[in-house]
């Protein structure tokens, strides 16, 4: 009897560690197998682009890391994961961008600015001053023949600069959303205008007494900048710290003018009368004043570049080149205009002095406006045509985008604006 209590004893103690080994295993099981691993131990995603200020239709690059060292991570554009690490941006608006990855922290998140681009160019066909927006035409309804050399947008509004033939003469005026509002009632032109702020500057011409004088009005009210002895004209404005600047010339001798700037009226002269000239464009850029324009260097005029008055060739000598127009972006400088190569009118621009073709040479076209929009370059032009049948049209990055007429009468563009928005 003895011995049986004790078997029994002994199998109920076995019995009592198995249940404990499988109550200790079990409870193992549920546990984290490294219990001291904290979660923010985990490695963080970091997340880059290559830009976060783009315009509709760009491509963004992304990069993750962590600790340093590029990885594969799942990317989100919103809610949306993105196939490998370019994603094209089609809608403007604000994006917000992060990364995702197993037994990794979620990324830091990136707001990515996307812009809707309006291109706005002047022109003139035969029925005058037109312009487009985004290549759809719209006419400035006059009842007489005008001529549009110049446009602006500002806050939305449409500024064209121009002429209207009033009883057979030319007469300054500019168009704020199709509506004149007239500058001079005397022979006068109207070759650019310049919104800043509150203020709008037009520059041109008006002649008194059989003399052209070269002017500019701000808000309507005229500023002579020539004395009314030798003729002159001014050909674009612009303002630098409450400075105003023109650029023009001396035209008393047609064959030979005399390119100049004005820097709130004091004349500078950038040539002599023994070689014509002609100043067609200025900008300001840290305090220097760079004017772009054409001089006469024996065999015909080459395109030229003043900076503070020191003339640098842009064209190549001996060979017949010209600008229209001048724009900058931060510290790069950028002329636009036309230079024969063979027996034909190749549009180009220059970058900081570097020539960059815009047409093949097969026919003969011209740049006549520049400007740059968040690293994009946007140049236009035209086309000469047989007959008189010019094609309008500008390109973006070297990208021709024609310009059409309703009637296919032939039309040329003048003038350019390009505007970012949301």
């Amino acid at each position: 009897m003895k011995n049986i209590q004790k078997i029994m004893t002994v199998v109920f103690g076995m019995m009592c560690l198995l249940f404990s080994m499988i109550l200790l295993l079990s409870c193992d099981k549920g546990k984290d197998p490294n219990p001291d691993t904290d979660p923010s131990d985990l490695p963080e995603l970091v997340v880059t682009a290559s830009s976060i200020d783009v315009d509709e239709g760009e491509e963004v690059t992304f990069e993750v890391k962590a600790e340093g060292k590029v990885v594969t991570a799942d990317i989100y554009v919103g809610s949306e994961k993105i196939n490998g690490t370019k994603h094209t941006f089609t809608q403007s608006g604000t994006y917000k961008v992060m990364a995702k990855k197993t037994d990794h922290l979620e990324s830091n998140e990136i707001t990515i600015d996307v812009y809707a681009i309006d291109v706005y160019v002047s022109g003139n066909g035969p029925e005058g001053a037109l312009y487009w927006k985004n290549g759809i035409l719209a006419s400035l309804g006059e009842d007489v023949p005008t001529n549009a050399l110049g446009i602006t947008v500002d806050k939305g509004d449409v500024y064209i600069a121009g002429t209207a033939l009033v009883n057979g003469t030319p007469s300054a005026r500019y168009w704020k959303n199709g509506t004149a509002v007239s500058l001079s009632d005397k022979y006068s032109v109207a070759k650019s205008i310049l919104v800043q702020g509150s203020d709008i500057y037009v520059v041109g011409f008006e002649v008194e007494d059989g003399v052209a004088v070269a002017k500019y009005w701000k808000n309507g009210m005229a500023v002579s900048l020539s004395d009314g002895i030798r003729h002159h004209e001014a050909s674009s404005i612009a303002v630098y710290n409450g400075d105003v600047y023109v650029a023009g010339f001396d035209n008393v001798n047609a064959s030979k003018p005399i390119a100049k700037y004005w820097k709130n009226g004091v004349e500078v002269a950038l040539s002599e009368e023994a070689n014509a000239a002609q100043a067609l464009g200025v900008a300001v850029v840290g305090g220097k004043v760079h004017v772009a324009g054409w001089e006469n260097k024996g065999t015909g005029q080459v395109a030229m570049h003043w900076v503070d008055g020191v003339s640098t060739l842009l064209g190549t000598e001996n060979i017949l080149s010209t600008v229209a127009g001048i724009a900058t972006q931060h510290n790069d400088i950028y002329i636009a205009g036309a230079e024969v190569e063979s027996t034909k009118s190749v549009a180009k621009y220059w970058k900081n002095g570097t020539a960059i073709s815009l047409s093949d040479g097969s026919r003969d076209e011209m740049a006549t406006a520049i400007t740059v929009s968040n690293g994009n370059t946007y140049v236009a032009g035209y086309e000469y045509g047989g007959g008189g049948k010019n094609v309008a049209k500008y390109w973006k990055n070297g990208t021709a985008v024609t310009l059409t007429d309703e009637d296919g009468a032939g039309v040329t563009a003048s003038g350019l604006a390009v505007v970012r928005r949301k």
